[in-house]
């Protein structure tokens, strides 16, 4: 055979082999390591991951095998080389020449055959030997055909063995001997429940079986079971969570089971909010809980439920029902809202469930079952409706049956209460006339009143004033009653009325004679009180029960005397009158009472003192009644005769004008002879008056009785009557007649009292007072809101004191114009200080006690003419006083606001009366526009022009003045122009306010310090030509100090609330005004050294306003140290100007300083030191001048070194430099200049 073709069979036959060996090797590989592992899991079940790599390994083993036999050999096919190598060595024979022939190198040709003869085909299986191969792959063939017969006859042991091989993971597990079935009544169960565990053994043998289970967190427990054959039933009490329950048994399976515990659904109120009715005007309010809740009936009650439920729980059901009623509950932001309107009691009660999915393990679960869970206990409410009760109502103020006259004013107080709140309360009349039966006119009842704001309230108590004048008449029966009514429209409204009040009207003499009967019935008690005292006045040891018994008849006297007094004030009757009343019972209660329950207390050592005491007091109170019941008798009496003569001597004008013209016919002389008898009698009864009078012994009545004694109007009278009894009266007879009626009536006011106005002028003084006060609380920085109580009773006082001046004077008064200005100013501080706004509610509160400083000099015979008139002297002889000015400019301006506030109230109360609505915007008709040129625009330019020519002219050469006064130019300006207009409105009252604001408080600032010149007037050597005489400054240099601090102060102000105004300009002008005064002051001495700070802090606070360095903080603080440099040179400037006396010769000292020839050495020397140290306002004694003519006056030639700084040359120098050294930073010069400050000091 050819060598070519024998390789090509080898080949062949070897490739087959190797594939044959391989595949042996693999089947055997695979068959005995997989019986080998099941054989082993079989004995010892293997858990899943070791299965696993077990399996892994195999198929390590297996890739290994088949790459090593299969893969690597067949991969690529023998070299022909090597296989005729292989070839050579197993058949010897050939002796090299088929590795000769296969090498190219020819054989001859015998070789070549021989080589040919030897390459036979049945040479092939010696040469590749298969035995080994054969083997191999019979034990796979017998392995597979085991497999295959396993399969057939044990399928389910084999199937079990394949899936627990090739699935290690898997759950399929051995079969056992036993079988256990298990199951839970309920998967999914809550916290308060056990779980319920049911179990049994299907087939086997009895044996143990143990319980155990895990929870999410790992935390595990376990249990054997009671018995060994079951079945069984176990409760497990779990908390919260999920587990895995396992039952397990040597002999059996282990059962997996999933249970999960949960937390029972919480129901929480999230919010509820109770709105009562609407007639009770209450707001809504906020409820913690509804347990037990008791509400008004027809209250809305809104209530958010919010669920807990578990995390897992897949949904809940919220069901509320109201006395089995279904509430619905909308969802909303995760809680349940709902409503119900509280009509009746009941229940709400409230079913929440939470739903979850089953674990497939419990009885009954499939799939989408949902297992309920519920709240336990049941959830409700009980819930109250608490009805309304009637309101109740009662009136005071009149006693029942009391008598009035028919112009009587009565102060009752109606006070009603309702369990909710209240909607109206009225005051109801019935009159009764005598005659009414008669007419047929049945009593019709009235409203008198209904009072406002009552709505919503639960309790008021309202004073009602009742005026009787037009309501009834003489001999009517007026029957009062209060009615309340709740607002109730839900059950009600519920309505009551109190106790009737009837009154009685009667005319004034049953008035006064009941008033009389009254008051002498407690003037009689007075009388009976002292007398039972007086019982123990003498026997110590019956003084105690005296006083006791005196104590009780004085208390009813006490109790009388009120009930006069308020008669006496609803009846209308004289004021004076009822001050006197007043003044007795005051006696009665305030030292007699007291001094006799001193004397009954039990146990009082030394009553007997007491006891004397109350005697006086109650001799004084009697005494007191006693005159009062004479005095008042005359002043009615001859209050009814004057009545009574008015109108005769209007009919005796007409009398004798007809007679004039002609002679009486029948009826003039008739009527004539009746006016005659009318006067005599008339006459006779002030005869008898006047007799009355002279016989009494009250010194209040001494001027009463020298005037009747002087003028007798009683003859007056007579000799009026005789001349009537002529058949032709003259016309003198009327003459007579008007005087009697004059003096009478003169009579009558002193009877009166002439002091009412003077004490109205010092009520009205003592409300300026304690307004100005309220003014300089502002101006101090108080809290505008915590004056607004003391401002509302300013306003209350000053509205009563404005009717009572209004009706001692009259409406059109200066008082009453200027207690109505002072009133409107008031109203406007209160609003101003509601909001706030502090600086105009200061300026209306000193508009207002200007207003009522003016109404006191009016009401007090109009003092302030006396000391304008004495200004005006002042200045003719000691020259221009710019004080006085404002004193006089004061008056003028507080007049000019009090018109302004009068006419703006006329005209505003004329456009209204036209129709319009709001402020009117411009002056109607020429006859306003007239008023306001007339009384407005002249005034206010008057003052405008005594401001700028004796005010600013003089104050030309006083700058900071001159500066201030130009501020009160402006305001005065601003407020003329306004007039000229001409035009008024609110604005125009606002202006004249500013104004006025602005005169007081220069006014104010300049009149607390005293000027330079008094100190010298006070000194011993007289100061006159010395310290210069009569050259007095127009306005003082003290007080321009004030006025700078003033400005400084506004600046600061200004800067704190951050006003949108040009401040850097302000307050570079103020630095311009120190720096002034800074040169004009002596170098070195303590004020140049403040006014320098001063000055330093005033431009470094205009560097700051200006470039807006800091966020106002460093500002204000500069601002600040200024107005406190200032300060502080006002407090050495007084107390340098009050202690210095008369000028002294320089010392010899100071001369050679003045020189020139001390060193800087010398002048910093001890002798310096001492006397900047002994002097505390910076300036040498040996001067003996006033601190503030030598700080704020030029002084040439002048020095002082005792009052130069405390450090040497060498040490100034250098901190000077360095705080004038403008490459430094602003906060870097801010601490230098500190600390140079502090060196100073």
């Amino acid at each position: 055979m050819e060598p070519s073709d024998f390789l090509a069979r080898v080949r062949r036959r070897l490739r087959t082999i190797v594939a044959l060996d391989g595949s042996a090797r693999l089947l055997l590989l695979l068959l005995l390591s997989a019986a080998a592992l099941v054989l082993l899991d079989y004995t010892a079940p293997m858990p899943g991951i070791l299965r696993l790599a077990c399996l892994i390994a195999l198929a390590g083993a297996f890739v290994s095998v088949a790459h090593r036999y299969l893969w690597r050999p067949l991969r690529h096919p023998l070299d022909t080389r090597v296989l005729s190598q292989l070839v050579e060595r197993r058949m010897p024979e050939l002796n090299g020449a088929l590795y000769t022939h296969v090498d190219g190198v020819e054989l001859s040709a015998n070789e070549y055959q021989a080589l040919r003869a030897h390459l036979r085909t049945d040479r092939l299986p010696a040469l590749l030997r298969v035995e080994h191969t054969l083997r191999r792959g019979l034990a796979a063939v017998v392995l597979v055909l085991a497999v295959m017969a396993l399969s057939v006859t044990h399928a389910d042991w084999m199937g079990t063995a394949v899936r627990r091989l090739l699935l290690p993971m898997g759950a399929t597990q051995w079969p056992y001997l036993s079988a256990l079935e298990a199951h839970l009544e309920r998967s999914v169960i809550a916290a308060d429940e056990p779980l319920v565990l049911r179990a049994e053994r299907r087939h086997g043998p009895p044996g143990s079986v143990v319980v155990r289970w895990h929870d999410q967190d790992g935390v595990q427990d376990s249990r054997v079971l009671g018995s060994l054959t079951g079945p069984w039933r176990e409760l497990l009490s779990l908390g919260p969570g999920d587990y895995t329950i396992y039952l397990e048994s040597r002999d059996a399976a282990t059962l997996r089971l999933q249970a999960r515990v949960v937390e029972r659904p919480r129901l929480s109120v999230a919010q509820a909010q109770l709105t009562p009715p609407s007639y009770t005007g209450a707001a809504p309010s906020s409820l913690d809980s509804l347990a037990d809740l008791a509400e008004l009936a027809g209250s809305s009650l809104d209530f958010w439920f919010r669920v807990r439920s578990g995390p897992e729980a897949a949904k809940h059901h919220l069901a509320v029902t109201w006395n089995d009623a279904a509430i619905d509950m909308d969802p909303e932001n995760g809680r349940y809202r709902g409503s119900l309107e509280l009509m009746e009691d009941g229940e709400l009660a409230v079913d929440v469930v939470d739903y979850y999915h089953g674990t497939g393990y419990g009885a009954g679960d499939a799939d989408g079952d949902m297992i309920a869970i519920a709240a336990r206990p049941s959830i409700g409410f009980s819930l109250s409706a608490v009805a309304d009760r009637p309101p109740q109502v009662s009136l005071h103020g009149v006693r029942n049956g009391e008598a009035v006259s028919a112009d009587a004013r009565l102060d009752l107080r109606i006070s009603a209460s309702d369990d909710v709140a209240l909607e109206t309360l009225s005051l109801l009349a019935t009159v009764e006339r005598p005659n009414a039966n008669e007419e047929g006119d049945a009593p019709a009842e009235r409203t008198l009143a209904t009072l406002d704001g009552v709505a919503g309230m639960v309790s008021t108590e309202r004073d009602v004033p009742v005026d009787l004048d037009g309501l009834v008449r003489v001999g009517d029966v007026l029957r009062l009653q209060a009615k309340a009514e709740d607002g109730n429209d839900i059950t009600g409204p519920g309505r009551s009325r109190s106790q009737v009040r009837s009154v009685r009207v009667v005319s004034e003499d049953a008035l006064r004679r009941d008033l009389d009967q009254q008051l002498l019935e407690a003037r009689d008690r007075v009388v009976q009180s002292r007398e039972l005292l007086s019982r123990g006045l003498s026997d110590a040891d019956r003084v105690t029960d005296a006083a006791r018994g005196s104590q009780a008849v004085a208390r009813r006297a006490h109790e009388q005397l009120e009930d006069v007094v308020r008669r006496w004030r609803a009846n209308r009757l004289d004021p004076e009158r009822e001050e006197r009343l007043s003044t007795a019972m005051a006696v009665l209660a305030d030292e007699a009472l007291t001094e006799i329950a001193q004397a009954g207390a039990s146990g009082h050592p030394d009553p007997l003192p007491h006891a004397r005491q109350a005697d006086a007091a109650l001799g004084e109170s009697a005494r007191q009644l006693s005159a009062l019941l004479q005095s008042d008798d005359l002043y009615r009496q001859l209050d009814n005769l004057i009545r009574r003569q008015d109108p005769l001597v209007q009919e005796s004008r007409e009398v004798v004008i007809r007679s004039l013209r002609g002679s009486l016919d029948a009826d003039g002389q008739d009527q004539r002879q009746h006016l005659q008898r009318r006067q005599q009698e008339i006459a006779e009864q002030l005869r008898d008056w006047e007799r009355r009078l002279a016989a009494s012994d009250s010194s209040a009545l001494t001027a009463a009785q020298e005037l009747a004694t002087r003028e007798q109007p009683a003859d007056l009278l007579r000799r009026a009557a005789t001349a009537l009894d002529h058949d032709r009266p003259q016309q003198g007879l009327v003459g007579q007649q008007d005087n009697a009626l004059s003096i009478m009536r003169e009579l009558l006011e002193l009877l009166q009292g002439t002091d009412v106005l003077n004490r109205l002028a010092q009520e009205a003084a003592q409300l300026a007072d304690r307004q100005e006060a309220l003014e300089q609380a502002l101006a101090r920085g108080a809290d505008p809101r915590a004056l607004g109580a003391e401002q509302e009773e300013l306003s209350e006082r000053s509205e009563q004191l404005r009717q009572r001046i209004a009706e001692a004077t009259a409406d059109d008064s200066p008082a009453s114009e200027a207690m109505e200005g002072a009133r409107a100013a008031q109203r406007a501080a209160e609003e101003q200080l509601q909001a706030s706004q502090s600086r105009a509610a200061q300026q209306s509160a000193a508009a207002a006690a200007a207003q009522l400083r003016a109404a006191s000099q009016e009401l007090g015979q109009d003092d302030g003419a006396g000391e304008e008139d004495q200004a005006a002297d002042d200045e003719e002889e000691s020259g221009p006083d710019v004080l006085a000015l404002l004193r006089d400019l004061v008056r003028r301006q507080t007049r000019v606001v009090t018109q302004a506030t009068v006419l703006h109230r006329r005209f505003t109360a004329a456009h209204e009366a036209s129709g319009g609505t709001g402020a009117y915007q411009q002056l109607e008709g020429f006859a306003q526009r007239r008023s306001v040129q007339d009384q407005l625009a002249g005034p206010q330019s008057d003052i405008l022009l005594l401001l700028r020519e004796k005010g600013l002219q003089e104050l030309e050469q006083q700058p900071i003045a001159h500066r201030a006064l130009q501020r009160v130019e402006t305001a005065v300006k601003r407020a003329s122009d306004h007039f000229d207009s001409p035009a008024l409105q609110e604005r125009g009252v606002r202006l004249a306010t500013i104004a006025l604001y602005e005169m007081r408080r220069l006014l104010a600032i300049a009149a607390d310090l005293p000027s330079p010149q008094q100190s010298e007037d006070d000194d011993d050597n007289g100061g006159g030509e010395a310290d210069g005489g009569g050259d007095q400054a127009p306005f003082p240099p003290a007080a321009e100090l004030a006025l700078l601090r003033a400005e400084q102060e506004d600046v600061a102000w200004l800067t704190r609330t951050r006003q949108p105004l040009d401040l850097a300009t302000r307050q570079q002008e103020l630095a311009e005004l120190v720096e002034f005064l800074m040169n004009s002051s002596r170098s070195g001495s303590r004020p140049h050294l403040l006014l320098q700070r001063t000055h330093r802090a005033m431009s470094s606070a205009r560097h700051r306003l200006s470039e807006m360095a800091d966020d106002g903080t460093i500002t204000q603080d500069e601002q600040d140290l200024a107005v406190a440099s200032l300060t502080q040179l006002l407090l050495e400037a007084a107390a340098s100007g009050g202690s210095s006396g008369g000028q002294q010769p320089p010392s010899q000292d100071e001369e050679d300083g003045d020189d020139g020839e001390s060193s800087p050495r010398q002048a910093d020397g001890d002798e310096g030191s001492d006397a900047a140290s002994g002097d505390a306002g910076g300036v040498s004694q040996a001067q003996g001048q006033t601190g503030q003519e030598q700080d704020l006056r030029v002084r040439q030639g002048q020095t002082d070194d005792a009052s130069l700084l405390h450090l040497p040359p060498d040490v100034r120098g250098p901190l000077i430099e360095a705080l004038n050294d403008q490459s430094l930073p602003p906060e870097a010069r801010a601490v230098l200049r500190r600390y140079f400050e502090l060196l100073e000091d």
